[in-house]
């Protein structure tokens, strides 16, 4: 590299470094924050030294150092104004630190001038640190984005697409265990309704005790999302967020609810087995009429009416676990579960697996029921009101909900990268 070459580089380097200046000052006065406040004017005061270095070595060459571009200000103002939130603002100094990182590493290769290598050398020692500094304060305000309410159905969105790519690619065995301890955790819930309802009928009325009963079933829905457990009804929304953005194949989703479902159904019959071969007070001193009574009510109904009573629960779970997305709070979620679970019990909708369990245990009490009546009745109107209700109601309902939204969101996006880009053009010679 010749001397009018390198010397028309650094010229550029020191344009480089006089604009970052300028970006880390104006962004300083953004921020609340104390500490990245007083972060970002040490970056500045940082750039104007890497500037300082620059002009010397120009003027040691026997050139002219240039001066800041008035015209740049403005652009660099226009820039960090456009920007939403503190997560985007270090993003674009990370961008700017990461793109001076290489510009400075190729130099070194080329540069044969001694002292003028050595000016690089330090700088861009500084712009590695300044680099990584500002990647972990990305993670760090991406974080409290993330914890902060948002009246955004996008968000919620976002948030199942993430969740749901995790909860697809778990192993087979994985979906099958969770499948089993959810069906275990809702039957708790399902015997502490009976145990109320049946306790109190007496004292209060069947109807009145039915209602008492069916506030204290949401206990089993706690225990599930607590442990996270899932049931198959649960997995109408958040798994399917991301097969709806291509993210996923259908195949995994199809896989998810073999599994889940498989699961639910093995602990329900695993469960009512251990109280046949425990007997009866194994599980305390249930009202044995009530659970044969339930069970028997649950398989009387006729087919259309059992399709919507497990299209509406489909919607009411698929509902519940919309609303313990949005809901940041632990207590709102858990208002979030007992208020769905409340109407789901208080209404007696067939929930595929609640109701498995309820008519299984009526059978071990004595109730007349068959396995065919059980698969006629509950499986079969139960798994395709519940799927209907719950993925072509409510999910479908949601996802054409932030349409819109995903749009001004992607604008926003595309609109940002180009800032990015316009800024990297300003500041790094692109």
């Amino acid at each position: 590299m010749n001397r009018d070459t390198l010397i028309e580089r650094l010229n550029e380097h020191l344009t480089a470094e006089l604009t970052a200046n300028k970006i880390y000052t104006l962004m300083a006065e953004r921020f609340e924050d104390m500490d990245t406040t007083l972060l970002l004017k040490s970056t500045a005061a940082e750039e104007r030294e890497h500037a300082r270095l620059l002009r010397a070595e120009i003027v040691r060459l026997g050139g002219t150092p240039r001066m800041f571009d008035a015209t740049l200000e403005n652009k660099v103002m226009e820039i960090v104004g456009n920007l939403k939130n503190d997560a985007d603002l270090m993003r674009l100094n990370y961008v700017l630190e990461r793109q001076a990182i290489i510009e400075y590493k190729n130099d070194l290769l080329t540069i044969e001038d001694a002292r003028a290598k050595a000016a690089i050398a330090r700088i861009l020692e500084d712009e590695i640190r300044h680099g990584d500094l500002y990647f972990g304060l990305i993670k760090e305000f991406r974080k409290v984005d993330n914890l902060s309410e948002s009246e955004s159905p996008l968000d919620v969105f976002i948030e199942s697409v993430e969740t749901g790519v995790s909860r697809l690619n778990r192993t087979w065995l994985e979906m099958f265990m969770s499948g089993i301890i959810g069906a275990l955790h809702v039957t708790f819930g399902a015997l502490a309704m009976s145990a109320v309802a049946g306790g109190f009928a007496g004292l209060l009325g069947e109807k009145a005790a039915y209602i008492l009963g069916a506030a204290i079933f949401p206990i089993g829905f706690i225990l599930l999302k607590l442990s996270r457990s899932e049931l198959f009804t649960e997995n109408f929304l958040v798994p399917v967020a991301p097969v709806f953005e291509g993210r996923e194949p259908v195949s995994k989703l199809g896989k998810l609810w073999f599994w889940t479902l498989f699961g639910n159904l093995f602990g329900a019959v695993a469960f009512t087995l251990l109280v046949a071969l425990g007997g009866v007070h194994s599980i305390g001193a249930l009202p044995i009429d009530h659970l044969r009574h339930l069970s028997v009510y649950k398989v009387s109904r006729p087919y259309l009416s059992e399709f919507f009573s497990a299209f509406w629960a489909g919607v009411i779970i698929t509902t519940m676990t919309w609303l313990v997305l949005a809901a940041k709070d632990s207590v709102v979620k858990m208002i979030a579960i007992w208020s769905t679970i409340f109407i789901l019990a208080s209404l007696s909708f067939t929930h595929v697996i609640v109701s498995t369990s309820e008519v299984f245990l009526g059978m071990v009490m004595g109730a007349d029921i068959s396995i065919l009546l059980w698969f006629k009745k509950i499986f079969v109107p139960g798994v395709v009101g519940n799927l209907t209700g719950g993925l072509l109601f409510i999910s479908l309902l949601h996802y054409l909900q932030i349409v819109h939204a995903k749009k001004e969101h992607e604008r926003y996006e595309k609109k940002k990268e180009h800032l990015i880009s316009q800024a990297i053009l300003d500041k790094l010679r692109l």
